[in-house]
C-alpha cells in the first residue's frame, strides 16, 4: 500500500513538472513570437522609409527641381516688385518661394476706419 501510494505520487509529480515545462516553454515562445513581430514591423517601417527616400532622391535626380524653383522665385520676384510701390504696402519680404507683405496700417487703425465708415 505503502508503495503504491509513493508510486502515485511520482507519476503525478511527473506529470504536475511536464505540465509546469511546457508552460515555461509556451510563456517562452509567445515571447520569441512578440519579438519576432516587433522585429518584422521595425523591418517593414525602415523599408518604407528607405523606399521614400529612394524616390525623393531619384525625382531630384530626374527633374530639375532646384533649378525650376530658382526660375519661379525670379518670376514671383518680379511681380512682387509692382506692389512695392503700393499705398497700402509697406514693405515686401522674399526668401525663395516665400514671400511676405506688411500693409501700411496697423490694425488698430484699420478697426477704427471700418467704424468710422459704419457709422
Amino acid at each position: 500500500m505503502c508503495c503504491g501510494i509513493l508510486r502515485f505520487s511520482g507519476v503525478l509529480g511527473a506529470i504536475v513538472a511536464l505540465i509546469v515545462v511546457v508552460i515555461a516553454l509556451l510563456k517562452q515562445l509567445i515571447a520569441l513570437v512578440g519579438f519576432l513581430l516587433a522585429a518584422v514591423k521595425i523591418a517593414i517601417v525602415v523599408i518604407f522609409i528607405a523606399l521614400l527616400v529612394m524616390i525623393v532622391l531619384a525625382i531630384f535626380r530626374d527633374h530639375p527641381v532646384l533649378e525650376r524653383n530658382r526660375v519661379l522665385a525670379q518670376r514671383l520676384a518680379a511681380r512682387l516688385t509692382p506692389l512695392a510701390a503700393h499705398a497700402h504696402v509697406a514693405e515686401v519680404r522674399q526668401t525663395g518661394m516665400i514671400a511676405a507683405l506688411n500693409p501700411s496700417w496697423s490694425m488698430d487703425e484699420l478697426i477704427e476706419k471700418r467704424l468710422s465708415e459704419a457709422r
